[in-house]
């Protein structure tokens, strides 16, 4: 065999070689992340609080993350062909973010045979989602506890905890139960660095009592009274959490199902609903001679 001939078999084997080498990554990828399966986009809040706290669904595909520190985040799709659907999703989808006590935002991406149509829906020919995303606080819930320095105690531990809603202008509707099931009137209490919860029954002494409130820029406030045992409650950091749910009609059912199935229950899961709070700590602290 010439040169020239073992020349014209070997172009062909390289091409091949070259080929398929670009389907794989060499960090560990069975595949290239195709362009027209991302998108991109990034979120702000009105507020100094951090964008990770926002929750980010993409319907139809029922995928969920939150951006990080900067509000900065990517989706990538699955391939069409794991998409549950032969040849992909079509259509158009919306993509919403969420804080319960923050408005809803959403953006519409159209898709076919599983693939983004840039330049369609609320999507730049770079896949960027436009225009800007941007949350807003729509109810403030503030907790004082009072003292914020509590002393323990044999036996038993009290203080007062007062909760504060006001909007910034428009009105909120919200479910703030003075009975679940059969504890009266209850809050969480949360060790700092534990994401296990105290659930405690408290005594309202001063301010609203309705289950259903409509809140507004005028504040409301509730006071609980708490008596809790001690022994339950070493010295430390905590943080007082009041069960509240906002009524918002336009937040699909499904989006809050995925965070967790039971999230607007009373208990440990319900600090998985995204909620911006202020305020609600205090401090355990050994009792000193000075104190008896």
């Amino acid at each position: 065999m010439s040169v020239r001939q073992s020349f014209k078999i070997a172009i062909p084997l390289i091409l091949c070689w070259i080929l398929a080498g670009c389907t794989s990554n060499p960090f560990g990828e069975s595949e290239i992340a195709t362009p027209n399966l991302e998108i991109h986009g990034r979120v702000s809040l009105n507020t100094s609080d951090s964008p990770e706290n926002v929750y980010i669904w993409f319907e139809g595909l029922n995928l969920a993350k939150r951006p990080d520190e900067n509000g900065n985040f990517t989706f990538r799709l699955p391939p069409p062909s794991a998409q549950g659907l032969h040849g992909g999703l079509q259509g158009s989808f919306d993509i919403y973010f969420y804080i319960a006590n923050f408005n809803l935002v959403s953006r519409t991406i159209v898709l076919r045979n599983g693939e983004i149509l840039f330049s369609q829906g609320d999507l730049t020919e770079e896949g960027d989602l436009f225009p800007e995303i941007f949350l807003a606080e729509q109810l403030k819930v503030n907790t004082k506890v009072k003292p914020g320095i509590v002393n323990w105690q044999e036996d038993t531990l009290r203080f007062n905890a007062e909760v504060t809603l006001r909007t910034e202008k428009d009105t909120v509707d919200i479910l703030f139960p003075h009975l679940v099931g059969r504890k009266e009137a209850p809050l969480m209490i949360k060790e700092a660095g534990n994401a296990e919860v105290e659930i405690v029954e408290t005594l309202i002494v001063k301010g609203v009592t309705d289950d259903f409130l409509r809140v507004t820029t005028s504040p409301l406030t509730r006071e609980f009274f708490v008596e809790v045992d001690s022994d339950n409650f070493p010295i430390g950091d905590y943080e007082i959490v009041p069960y509240i749910l906002v009524v918002n009609q336009g937040v699909p059912r499904a989006l809050v199902q995925s965070i967790a199935p039971d999230v607007e229950d009373l208990g440990p899961t319900y600090l998985r609903l995204p909620f911006i709070r202020r305020g609600g700590k205090f401090e355990i602290v050994e009792q000193t001679k000075d104190d008896w």
